[in-house]
């Protein structure tokens, strides 16, 4: 009796503290320019009825009806507001963690062990930073998850109503696509790789395949029909960058570099979890989650920017060590998880490799300083935009110019010239100006101040990442032709 208290009281701490960082992160302030871009993309269609999407392919469940929904509800119906944004994200991030915990109930687990794969979840860093900003990964996991979920107790022949529950999964899975369309496809693979694997009459079979077609246009026939079929944008990297890069994110930003040893000390242990036949069984969950952690974790090296895209990767990766690993691969690696909140691992400084090396903790890192933090790197550039007619190129982004300018004394005016898709990326300090690393995409305006006079001075660490793709080793150049102008390359850190 007295154990079970202990578990509830420690399940209520759990979800307090999951409220209490997230609002923390909220009060920071919203700084993803993703996120800045979809609130844009609502207010737009909200005020002139024209839906535009902020990022290609377009993600229409999220802006054309959920957060139009939410601006309706909470701002009126004219603007949607970074507070009702914000919010949004924490509802998502509840959501997630509902679906996850159910899912955690289809596991012949013990409370206890149930709570730490919550907590390993609810303390990883994307979930909190998506719970607290970010953009739609939280909701389109959900989905995905939810469309797991349906699909198991499908199998283990635990709903009443199995056509409904098949329609349902479907519909999560299209819902999904919604959020992300490639989280999507792989949620549409799950449902019917399964299906075709059970005893549901081939009727049955098509007509599910004919109620993803109609559920399919309709989510994305509005924006078929003003935009027209789009690809996402191109990433540009080199095959051996793409790789070394993806297997970074992965291993020191997924879930931190400890608990992900730890996750491949569990992989090499239990190599036969893979099986090539599809179950239809109650070990179904057993089948699928190997192979969903090598999906969502595989198609990261497709587009390796943003780690949030293997979330749904964690999430499974969470609920397969907690089902399957050995007790001590386990509970080195829930240790390895909350351990991310107080201290992390690294082996980059400023561009460079330095070998493994400590730095903050999730806690001060994505929730306390967000832009914040580029407060002294922006005092330093502002100390020499002073001393003269210099052009001082940052490495920083539009939106932590914009956040310093908001939130803090910095004396930075910005320069109606110096504008790059709607954002200022320029700011007369003194007799000099700062620019943003968002200039680099309007060289025209470098030279346009190159010619005024101006000496043009660019971060080290912004020309090691964009110009030296990501070469991390070996020093810069003194000076680079950058946009038909000579640039001279400054320490900044």
């Amino acid at each position: 009796m007295q154990a079970t208290k202990f578990i509830y009281a420690s399940g209520v701490m759990l979800l307090l503290g999951y409220l209490v960082l997230s609002w923390v992160g909220i009060q920071a302030g919203l700084v993803s320019p993703d996120a800045l871009g979809m609130i844009r993309t609502v207010t737009e269609r909200l005020q002139t009825g024209d839906f535009a999407i902020s990022r290609p392919p377009g993600h229409p469940l999220n802006e054309f009806w959920m957060l139009p929904a939410a601006a309706w509800i909470m701002d009126g119906g004219k603007t949607l507001s970074s507070e009702t944004y914000l919010f949004y994200q924490l509802v998502g991030g509840g959501f997630c963690l509902v679906i996850f915990w159910l899912l955690l109930r289809e596991l012949p687990l013990s409370p206890a062990c149930r709570l730490l794969a919550a907590a390993c979840l609810v303390f990883s860093p994307q979930f909190l930073i998506e719970s607290s900003d970010g953009e739609e990964f939280l909701w389109g996991t959900a989905f995905v998850l939810a469309t797991v979920l349906f699909v198991a107790r499908l199998s283990a022949g635990k709903m009443v109503h199995p056509r409904l529950g098949w329609g349902l999964a479907v519909a999560c899975a299209v819902a999904a696509s919604g959020y992300r369309p490639e989280f999507g496809a792989i949620a549409l693979g799950i449902v019917f790789w399964t299906l075709l694997a059970s005893d549901r009459s081939w009727a049955e079979k098509v007509g599910l395949g004919i109620l993803t077609a109609v559920l399919v246009a309709l989510l994305w026939g509005p924006l078929w029909f003003h935009h027209g079929a789009h690809g996402p944008w191109a990433i540009p990297f080199d095959p051996k960058v793409r790789v070394v890069l993806g297997l970074y994110k992965m291993a020191f930003n997924a879930l931190g570099v400890t608990a992900m040893f730890f996750a491949v000390v569990f992989f090499l242990q239990t190599r036969d979890l893979f099986r090539i036949v599809p179950p239809f069984g109650k070990d179904i969950l057993g089948y699928w989650l190997p192979w969903l952690v090598v999906i969502f974790f595989g198609i990261f090296f497709i587009y390796p920017t943003k780690v949030s895209v293997v979330f749904p990767g964690v999430a499974f990766l969470i609920l397969l060590l907690a089902g399957w690993a050995k007790r001590w691969v386990w509970v080195c690696f829930v240790v390895g998880c909350l351990s991310t909140l107080l201290v992390q691992f690294d082996c980059f400084d400023h561009r460079v490799w330095v070998g493994l090396k400590l730095k903050s903790g999730l806690w001060e890192q994505a929730l306390l300083d967000k832009p914040a933090y580029q407060g002294p790197k922006l005092v330093a550039v502002s100390r020499l935009a002073n001393q003269g007619r210099h052009v001082i190129i940052a490495n920083l982004w539009p939106w932590d110019l914009t956040w310093q300018r908001a939130h803090t004394p910095w004396p930075g005016v910005a320069l109606s010239a110096g504008v790059s898709s709607g954002w200022p990326i320029a700011y007369q300090v003194g007799p000099g100006v700062v620019m943003s690393r968002g200039v680099l995409d309007e060289p025209s305006l470098l030279q346009t101040f190159a010619q005024s006079g101006y000496d043009v001075w660019i971060d080290e660490d912004v020309y090691r990442e964009v110009f030296m793709r990501y070469t991390v080793t070996g020093p810069v150049p003194q000076t680079a032709l950058i946009g038909g102008v000579t640039c001279r390359l400054v320490d900044l850190h």
